[in-house]
């Protein structure tokens, strides 16, 4: 009995590669060349979509090149016009300050020559100006004119 599962076992190992070497079903000759020309069409589109991909990048980068120059542009011409702000800025105090400075030294000599009651003299065709003696607002009086605060 012993004998007789060896040579059993022995004989269905003996099969097995006859077994895998069976016929199998293989495409046809037509079905692989549709296959073929279905994948050459589908290469040759994607071809094409890359192509038009790589087109439409180059463009996107020219585009993105210029808009690069022209924002570099604009952010130098900021600068320059801020330099420029700051400038005149710096002017504008400085005219008002000087301005202020007048003024006070105006308000000043109003103030002396009110409390020294000076009239002052008509010259060069310009009449006579009296200045008022209200302490608070300096007040100049025209004779042809109303009072001017």
């Amino acid at each position: 009995m012993a004998r007789t599962v060896i040579i059993l076992a022995i004989f269905c190992v003996g099969l097995l590669p006859l077994w895998g070497c069976g016929p199998t079903t293989t495409a046809s000759g037509e079905t692989l060349e549709a296959r073929v020309a279905k994948l050459e069409r589908d290469l040759k589109a994607l071809e094409v979509a890359r192509d038009t991909a790589m087109s439409r990048a180059d463009t996107a980068e020219k585009k993105l090149a210029a808009q690069l120059i022209r924002t570099k542009t604009a952010e130098r011409e900021r600068d320059e016009l801020l330099l420029t702000i700051k400038n005149r800025q710096s002017e504008r105090d400085a005219m008002t300050t000087q301005f202020d400075g007048f003024k006070s030294k105006l308000r000043d000599l109003l103030g002396q020559m009110e409390n020294t009651g000076l009239t002052l003299p008509a010259q060069y065709g310009i009449p006579a100006v009296t200045v008022s003696r209200d302490p608070l607002v300096p007040t100049v009086l025209f004779p042809t004119m109303n009072p001017v605060k």
